[in-house]
């Protein structure tokens, strides 16, 4: 195993650790900042048998939504049986945006962070691959997924979405969570 690997292991945990009083944060989470999209934004698939997709916070604010995603790893992790082991997975979704003003040849991307468990898949926005908020956000996500399929022996899926698709799902993202908004403001 390399270093680099460990290395990012070790920040993983150290995340995922950070976290004071999970369960009760993870059910307050969920009440809060959680919405049904009803389809993978990206038509991407999503395991066999009915699922619900669910954002776990505004996807253009990356603390709050690293946090429901950390939060639903921590539920997972805590939920762990050897016997369920094989009923979730992890995948890092790329969503080309705009060409690299640095290197044309290459795409910014939106990165979302999705973890799938038995009934239901969580996404994550709010990080890139740039400098600045959304970009430590990836970068710690991507070391969580990183320890928890290293600890638990999955591969981390990475999707790359070409830009026409990436457009169409990252509209729906916001969309809903832009109707989810209204409707919490209304009420």
């Amino acid at each position: 195993m390399s270093t680099s690997v460990l290395e990012n292991a070790r920040l993983g945990l150290g995340h995922l650790l950070e976290i004071e009083d999970a369960e009760t944060k993870y059910w307050q989470h969920r009440a809060t900042h959680e919405v049904d999209l009803g389809q993978h934004p990206f038509g991407l698939e999503v395991g066999i048998g009915p699922r619900e997709v669910k954002l776990v916070a505004n996807p253009l604010h990356t603390e709050p939504s690293v946090q429901g995603m950390l939060l639903c790893i921590q539920q997972t992790l805590r939920d762990y049986s050897p016997t369920n082991v094989s009923k979730f997975r992890l995948r890092i979704i790329r969503a080309e945006t705009v060409k690299d003003f640095r290197d044309q040849n290459k795409y910014v991307h939106q990165v979302y962070f999705e973890l799938t468990r038995r009934f239901e898949s969580f996404i994550c926005g709010g990080c890139n691959d740039c400098t600045g908020a959304g970009g430590y956000g990836r970068r710690r996500l991507e070391s969580v997924f990183e320890l928890v399929g290293l600890i638990h022996d999955i591969a981390v899926e990475n999707i790359v979405v070409p830009r026409i698709e990436a457009q169409e799902g990252i509209a729906l993202i916001h969309r809903q969570y832009a109707a989810f908004e209204k409707e919490r403001s209304a009420a």
